[in-house]
């Protein structure tokens, strides 16, 4: 276990990096316990880590494999990257002794979530989310380490996930910074354990390396004056639910927008995201503003009207109550609600919005970033952005980065900077738009041009040029 602590009886436990491999300095216990975790398994499922390469694991490991094996054959991505939760909501159980984890990896593309509390009737049970690329969703599934087992079993979307995660399955996890039940989070930027759950989590850390079921993982647990402090080890930022906020950001912006651009209407309604996007605010401001909501609200009566599946899904009202930016994500097939609310249940209601996210970015910042990338090749929106595409493609190359790649630009200081709707804004918005956080600030000229352009490749989707737009 990597564990900055005080240790009873023998000093303190120090970390030392070396090529990824945990070094213990300290009392001679702790030192073998570390040893030990490495030595559990002598076969590792190689990295990236894939439903394929657990069921090859599981399939070549000739002794019977249990959960302490497989955790402790983990790539070191699923070593290095999680949170724990001590009030769980889920099939699995947890106590503030007995955490439920949560493993996202470099970028979550791989979550898997573990159960320890020994009452827990689920807890030979690992679950598993996917990413998808072909989809763009998010595949769930189970492993089942029962040892009556002859082997341990792999299911594949059982139905009993989308009772939680929904019939178009998404992980469940909170926006910054409201994180309730996880150690570091209940409405805590800072991500200090307080109270009488700072004692609790120290003493959970204290255990681990006598726990098969925890031992595996290395982060830094540190005891300040009145709190304890929860750490990532192999990443410049460290906060660990602030990062995996922001790759559950990136990895479900990046599939939203891959699911977008597959609906045959994208290439007409792609500007029309741009438009109800949070920095163009539907172009409200702009003279072209009434024409596109009226655009808008009639495409989504005409869809109410004659699509009888769209009716059974969202209801038979159209009017001023849904937002502009809702109707256009249904028409192209996607419900903002219940698919991109990550902090709901399948079952609760959802705020239809895309406004999850961390604290600086939002789902909607990250998929109007992709959208500035495809709209490019127009005249009017090559031109309104010239000042930004450096800084775009810049943000566009970091966002895209995976794997191991990604792991190792998350070491450099200020690669969690890189991509944030803060970046956008002020290198973006404002000096291509004149979009600022200041009310008062008057948009630029560029502002009504880009608006009235965007309408007319709704309204002509086959124009290949812009047709010539005065400034009002």
């Amino acid at each position: 276990m990597g564990l900055e602590k005080k240790l009873s009886g023998c000093g303190r436990l120090f970390l030392s990096f070396l090529s990824l491999k945990v070094i213990g300095f300290g009392c001679l216990g702790a030192l073998l316990a570390v040893r030990n975790i490495h030595a559990a398994v002598s076969i590792r499922i190689p990295s990236p880590l894939t439903t394929q390469g657990i069921s090859d694991f599981l399939d070549h490991t000739k002794k019977p494999v249990t959960m302490a094996d497989f955790l402790g054959a983990l790539p070191d991505s699923h070593r290095d990257n999680v949170v724990f939760v001590h009030r769980s909501h889920s099939l699995h159980k947890s106590s503030p002794e007995f955490p439920r984890q949560i493993i996202f990896g470099n970028d979550a593309r791989f979550l898997l979530a573990i159960s320890a509390l020994p009452e827990d009737s689920e807890n030979d049970v690992a679950e598993f989310a996917e990413y998808n690329d072909h989809t763009g969703t998010y595949h769930f599934g189970t492993i089942d380490f029962d040892p009556e087992l002859e082997k341990p079993a792999l299911n594949l979307n059982p139905r009993l996930c989308n009772t939680c995660h929904t019939s178009t399955p998404r992980p469940i996890w909170g926006s910054y910074h409201q994180w309730p039940g996880v150690y570091g989070g209940d409405d805590n930027p800072d991500e200090r354990i307080r109270g009488d759950l700072s004692s609790k989590f120290l003493a959970f850390a204290d255990r681990l390396p006598d726990e098969p079921k925890y031992r595996h993982l290395n982060f830094i647990a540190k005891s300040l004056p009145g709190v304890a402090v929860f750490e990532l080890v192999d990443r410049s930022f460290p906060l660990p639910l602030t990062s995996f906020s922001d790759e559950l950001t990136t990895r479900v912006s990046l599939g939203t927008f891959h699911r977008l651009s597959q609906d045959p209407r994208f290439s007409q309604l792609r500007s029309l995201l741009l438009a109800t996007s949070k920095a163009m605010k539907d172009c409200s401001t702009s003279p072209s503003g009434p024409a596109i909501r009226d655009f808008i609200f009639s495409l989504y009566q005409d869809d109410t009207s004659h699509r009888p599946e769209f009716r059974r899904r969202y209801g038979s009202k159209s009017d001023d109550a849904i937002a502009l930016k809702t109707m256009v994500y249904r028409l192209l097939g996607i419900d903002p609600g219940p698919e991109l609310d990550l902090s709901k249940l399948g079952a609760q209601k959802k705020d239809p919005s895309v406004q999850w996210g961390t604290d600086t970015t939002h789902l909607d910042d990250l998929i109007t970033l992709q959208l500035l990338e495809a709209l490019q090749t127009d005249a009017v929106v090559e031109k309104t952005f010239q000042p930004a595409w450096n800084s775009i493609n810049q943000m566009l190359s970091y966002f895209r980065l995976q794997g191991e790649a990604r792991r190792q630009a998350e070491r450099q200081p200020g690669f969690i900077q890189q991509v944030t709707g803060k970046r956008m804004q002020s290198e973006v918005w404002e000096p291509s738009l004149g979009i600022s956080s200041a009310p008062s600030r008057k948009k630029l000229p560029s502002y009504d041009l880009l608006c009235q352009r965007l309408y007319e490749m709704a309204v002509s989707p086959q124009s290949s040029k812009p047709r010539k737009a005065a400034i009002p």
